[in-house]
Formats: C-alpha cells, sequence, structure tokens
C-alpha cells in the first residue's frame, strides 16, 4: 500500500513536470517573436520604393567604381511621419562609403531655414542607398516643401586627396551639391511628390578656414606676465572663406558646429608629478548660431588699476577688417611702469588667411589656464577650454549690387588645427616722465662726479708739467 502512494505521487510530479515544459515551449516562441519585433523595424529596400513611379529607369544609374559622389534622386514619407532620402552612389560597394549627414529647409524658398540632420543607413540596391533622416518629423502641412541644398559623407583619405586643404585644417565631411525643391501634397488621400524644374540656387564657399583667436579676460593674471596665478582667458571661433560671386555686404550667416570640453589637470609635490589626467567631455553635434553684421561682440578687460577698457568687433568682418581688428596694442598702468601688451596675428595666421574675403565669428568659449597651491610645494596645474569641430556654414544673406539673396550654402565640415591664430607678448617699460627724471638724476650725476674729479685732474697736470731737475 504504501509503495502505491509513492508511485502515484511519482506519477503526478512527473505530469506536472510535463505541463511545465509543455506550457514554456509554447510560451517561448511568442516571447521572442515579440522582443524580436520591438527591437526591429522592417523597412522596405530601395529598389522597391523607386520602382513605384513608372518613370523610373534602373539603367540609368550605372556603376562607377571610382565616383566616390552622392546624387539624391528622390524623397519619401512615411505613415510614421519620417523622412527618407534615396541616393544614387555610383561607387556602390566598391566604394564602401555611407552617407553622413544632409542640408535640409522644410520650408518654401522664400521662407528658407537650412538646418544639418544627420542620416541612418536602411539599406542598399546595388548602386540604390535608401537613408532616414534622424530627429526629422514630417509636418502635418496639405503641402510640404523639402529644399537640399547638400548632402555629405565621411572624408577619406585615400579616396578624397585631390580635395585635402591648403592650411592645417581637417576635412570631417565632404559636401555634395543637390540643389533640389521636392513639393509633397496631399491630393484626393494620396500622397503627390514632384521635384521642381528649375534647380535651386545655392553658393559654393571656396578655400574655406577654421580657427580661433585667444585673448586675455582678466590681466590681473595675463599669460606671460608672471603677476599671478590665475590666467582665464576666452578663445574666439570664427570660419574664413571666400567666394566666386562679388558679394557686396552679408547680412547674416547660418553656421553649424560641434562642440567638447576638454579638461587637462598635473598635480606636483616639491616638483615631483603625483597625479595627471586628461578629460574629455560629451560631444554636443549639430549646434547652429545665426550670426549678423550689425551685431557687435564687446569684451571687457579689467587692467591693473581702476578702470576697465574693453574691445569689440562685428560679428561679420571682412578679412582685412578682422586682421586690423585682432592687430592691437594696450598699455596698462603700473606705478613707474607701463606694461605694454601687444596681441597680433601669427605670419601662419595671416597666410592661412591669404585670398580670403569674409570672416564668421560665431561662438566664443571660455579659456583658462590655472595654477593652484595647497601648502608648500604642493600644486595643480590645470587647463581647460572648448574643442569645436565639424565647422559648416548653412546659409547666407547677402547683397550684390542692390539685390538680396538669401541662399543655402556647399561648404564642407571642417575642423581647425588647436592652434591659436594669434600670439600675444608683454612687457614692461619705465614711463616716459621717469626717463626724464632719471635722465636728469643721471647728468646731475655725472656733473657732480666731473666737479669731484677737478681737483685730482689739476694735481696731476701741475705735476706732471714740472721739468725734472737734480
Amino acid at each position: 500500500m504504501e509503495k502505491a502512494k509513492k508511485k502515484d505521487r511519482l506519477s503526478i510530479f512527473t505530469l506536472i513536470l510535463i505541463c511545465l515544459f509543455t506550457l514554456i515551449t509554447a510560451i517561448y516562441p511568442n516571447i521572442q517573436k515579440i522582443t524580436h519585433a520591438e527591437d526591429t523595424t522592417t523597412y522596405s529596400t530601395a529598389i522597391e520604393d523607386l520602382q513605384k513611379d513608372e518613370n523610373f529607369n534602373a539603367e540609368a544609374y550605372p556603376v562607377r567604381e571610382k565616383d566616390y559622389s552622392l546624387q539624391v534622386i528622390q524623397i519619401a514619407e512615411s505613415v510614421d511621419n519620417e523622412l527618407f532620402i534615396y541616393v544614387y552612389q555610383p561607387s556602390a560597394h566598391f566604394g564602401n562609403l555611407i552617407a553622413s549627414s544632409i542640408n535640409i529647409s522644410p520650408y518654401s524658398h522664400e521662407n528658407i531655414d537650412v538646418s544639418n540632420y544627420k542620416l541612418q543607413l536602411l539599406n542598399n540596391s546595388g548602386v540604390f542607398y535608401k537613408y532616414k533622416v534622424i530627429d526629422f518629423t514630417v509636418s502635418d502641412a496639405e503641402t510640404r516643401y523639402y529644399e537640399i541644398p547638400s548632402i555629405f559623407r565621411p572624408w577619406d583619405a585615400k579616396k578624397d586627396n585631390d580635395k585635402t586643404p591648403t592650411n592645417e585644417n581637417s576635412i570631417n565631411e565632404v559636401v555634395y551639391r543637390v540643389a533640389k525643391m521636392y513639393l509633397v501634397e496631399n491630393i484626393n488621400e494620396e500622397t503627390i511628390y514632384r521635384c521642381t524644374d528649375m534647380e535651386v540656387e545655392v553658393l559654393e564657399l571656396e578655400d574655406m578656414y577654421v580657427g580661433f583667436v585667444r585673448y586675455p579676460d582678466d590681466m590681473s593674471g595675463h599669460p606671460g606676465m608672471g603677476f599671478g596665478w590665475y590666467e582665464p582667458g576666452s578663445d574666439s571661433h570664427f570660419i574664413a572663406f571666400s567666394t566666386d560671386i562679388p558679394i557686396d555686404t552679408i547680412y547674416s550667416a547660418k553656421v553649424s558646429y560641434s562642440t567638447q570640453t576638454y579638461n587637462y589637470s598635473r598635480s606636483t609635490v616639491a616638483g615631483i608629478e603625483t597625479s595627471k589626467s586628461s578629460k574629455f567631455g560629451e560631444i554636443i553635434d549639430n549646434q547652429e548660431k545665426v550670426v549678423n553684421h550689425d551685431t557687435v561682440v564687446e569684451i571687457e578687460i579689467p587692467p591693473y588699476h581702476v578702470g576697465k577698457n574693453s574691445y569689440s568687433f562685428n560679428e561679420i568682418q571682412t578679412v582685412e577688417d578682422f586682421i586690423n581688428t585682432e592687430n592691437r596694442e594696450y598699455v596698462y598702468d603700473l606705478g613707474l611702469f607701463n606694461v605694454v601688451e601687444q596681441i597680433k596675428i601669427t605670419d601662419e595666421g595671416l597666410q592661412d588667411l591669404k585670398g580670403k574675403q569674409w570672416v564668421l565669428r560665431f561662438l566664443n568659449t571660455k579659456f583658462e589656464d590655472k595654477n593652484s597651491s595647497f601648502g608648500v610645494g604642493q600644486n595643480t596645474h590645470t587647463i581647460e577650454y572648448t574643442i569645436v569641430s565639424h565647422v559648416t556654414v548653412l546659409q547666407l544673406f547677402y547683397e550684390i549690387d542692390g539685390q538680396s539673396f538669401n541662399i543655402g550654402v556647399i561648404a564642407n565640415k571642417q575642423t581647425g588645427d588647436g592652434v591659436p591664430d594669434n600670439i600675444q607678448e608683454s612687457w614692461a617699460e619705465l614711463k616716459d616722465w621717469v626717463k626724464w627724471v632719471l635722465g636728469i638724476i643721471g647728468a646731475i650725476l655725472l656733473i657732480v662726479l666731473i666737479v669731484a674729479c677737478m681737483p685730482i685732474i689739476t694735481m696731476r697736470e701741475v705735476l706732471y708739467s714740472r721739468p725734472f731737475t737734480l
């Protein structure tokens, strides 16, 4: 009887295990399918979408292994308000290229407002690539505009050696002209896509240069002076360029750039290094700034005594005005001395600016070079500044012969070499009145010395003038 009970218990336990196994087997595939559906989104292929247009002819887009260009051939909107860009890339898999970003204005040409958006590759079919525009939401307007001045891909040293800058800049992204306007309309519950026949007017920038000038904010600890431990300053970032058209005035410009903070710290005790660290902050992409020709930036410099000196500059300058603004000299009162500070563009900076016409001063960032003491022999040296990169011009509003233009721009994304384009030299010299006083005192001392020496000279003359006799 007892054995029978044990057998019944074992059977029940076995049955429970079988039921659990069956339940898990039934549930697990469903769980796997749900997870897969949440993690991925299936998109139609580039060639499937393009072939929906009865006028599309794939044979018109041949493979060219050495053609590394990007050509926008169509756009599309999704039911989820996503925007897709279809690009003909002649090099196909031979080039192994992926577009990185695109300039778009979602307004009519009269109300143009260009921004740069990152691109995500969804798939490709041979030479046809399908991208999704990141952080872009399709408008709910009945008629939607997409003006596209340009598209970018990453710089490739092997493929782009003919585009290497002549200055110390590095190119982050290579730009390609698009100059198209797409109109999307909702008509009778159908979405109609149309590309305007006329090419959109754009302006190509030539021989671009990205740089910055550094100047002190606090003269009480100006670098190189040696009068203080604290040496703060500011970096004024700019982009210089020329065009092939005779622009009379640039009223405004829209600039895109990225920033990243940098911090360096080194501690010593009795001159022996105890710790050292370098830290990079988060990269903030695609920041935008509109600069204006009538906006004046003023920076005050506290001198050594009461009062403040200041200097100023316009956000938009000609290269000549920029050089004249940055070649300056300041004189500060320090008792019997004048402290002279001279700031000027370096010879290398002048060479980089040579032949360029315009300067856009789009950003001022903080620079600090600081020494802190914590007792006898203990010192910490810190340097903090902001790295500015991926700089490009999105849009220009300018005038030629009384006619105004507000158009998108064709320009690479570039980064400077991280070296200031100006130098600062400082020295102390006696004030003029002090020099006069010292001159007079010197003259008096010289006269006193001559008078004091006169009796000695006269006595020697008397002694040596007597005839020698036995």
